[in-house]
């Protein structure tokens, strides 16, 4: 059974995220917009980043090979880029299919959309091969549920039973042809502080590989693995794992470190060639994002900003240490741009220390300010 038509309360996303303005003759012809847009849109297909979508891949075109669905797990640090993997492949499925990539956006405090879909119109309705869902904080099982259920925009009584709610559910994933669903910062349900929230997350998930025979991907960050450790059958419902890594740290201008940036180097916004393919400039800035290419291009995307603003001619090392220490607050003494290959070795620790005192200092705050506030009370006038 699929759908009969597309759900009213979804919208177009915005075009695929490698599409970009073509490149101006010259930089400085172009506007803010366009120039910010081509860097910030770029995807550089690296090794990493092709490893994760060609894992997700597989797992994808393993639908219906077995009689149960797998639960897979892809996980690494904040802006590892988990979720820009997951958007190629959402992207390179509409293209295939020749579908139309939607967003729900719900009015419950997530970071982003709630939940992203691709949408194809059959001779039978509507098919939804691929289905992200983004997990909010402090998830419960019938929460978690009845995202999927929207999410398929399956329409039941509050009254409905779990088996009337598993039914509907396995009915529309096989019949909106449905090979691949996606929960994204997975491991809210992991830092609700017990073992129940992992194993009743995983059930949901179980769900879904069971009844409805569909591959499932959770994504976030490493500790999300608890799902398996709390759930057995998580992990025996295939239970693969595969875990982005950063680039090794290193001057080496053969390194994967030095590549990357080269090719981020090719197209940044400027007339004059910037500098992010040089030893003095991708060490430091590698070492400062632990060598995350999300962060990377984070920071370079906002660089370059920094440095379009300011009328500079292309980002060297002089602008990302100006730009560290004026748009991020970073200290001196924490600023990899004015330190030398050997104090950067010593950046991590800085790092640490300069974090745990602002910590430290702030849960003082904390409890000065209870302290404070209770001499309001009752007691206090």
């Amino acid at each position: 059974m699929t759908n009969s038509k597309a759900p009213s309360s979804m919208q177009p996303l915005i075009e695929r995220a490698t599409a970009r303005p073509l490149r101006s003759h010259h930089w400085s012809d172009a506007s803010v917009s366009q120039r910010l847009s081509h860097i910030g849109k770029f995807v550089a297909v690296t090794p990493s980043l092709q490893s994760s979508i060609s894992f997700i891949q597989t797992l994808m075109a393993s639908h219906l090979t077995a009689p149960e669905g797998e639960i897979a797990f892809l996980l690494g640090e904040t802006r590892a880029g988990k979720t820009t993997a997951i958007n190629e492949v959402i992207a390179e499925t509409a293209e295939e299919t020749g579908g139309q990539i939607v967003s729900r956006i719900l009015d419950d405090q997530r970071d982003s959309e709630a939940m992203v879909s691709v949408l194809v119109k059959t001779p039978n309705g509507w098919e939804r091969p691929i289905v992200k869902i983004f997990v909010p904080k402090a998830p419960t099982f019938k929460a978690l549920l009845n995202d999927v259920l929207l999410a398929f925009d399956i329409k039941l009584p509050r009254s409905a039973t779990f088996a009337e709610r598993q039914l509907a559910l396995g009915r529309q994933l096989k019949g909106q042809a449905t090979r691949l669903v996606v929960f994204d910062d997975t491991q809210h349900i992991c830092e609700q502080g017990k073992t129940s929230a992992a194993y009743e997350g995983a059930d949901v998930f179980k769900v879904l590989a069971k009844t409805g025979q569909a591959q499932v991907l959770c994504v976030g960050l490493e500790h999300t693995i608890e799902i398996k450790d709390a759930n057995p059958q998580a992990e025996w419902l295939g239970g693969e794992v595969h875990v982005v890594k950063p680039h090794d740290i290193t001057a080496e201008r053969s390194s994967s470190l030095a590549t990357y940036c080269a090719t981020l180097n090719k197209e940044l916004p400027f007339d004059t060639p910037s500098a992010l393919g040089e030893p003095d400039v991708f060490l430091p800035l590698g070492t400062y994002c632990d060598g995350y290419e999300g962060r990377i291009a984070t920071i370079v995307r906002l660089a370059a900003r920094y440095a379009i603003a300011r009328n500079l001619p292309c980002l060297n090392r002089v602008v990302f240490e100006n730009y560290l220490r004026d748009k991020l607050q970073i200290a001196d003494q924490e600023n990899p741009f004015r330190m030398t290959a050997e104090d950067l070795e010593t950046l991590p620790a800085l790092v640490a220390a300069a974090r745990k005192d602002r910590i430290v200092s702030a849960e003082k705050r904390r409890s000065q300010g209870k302290r404070n506030r209770t001499a309001f009370g009752a007691r206090g006038r």
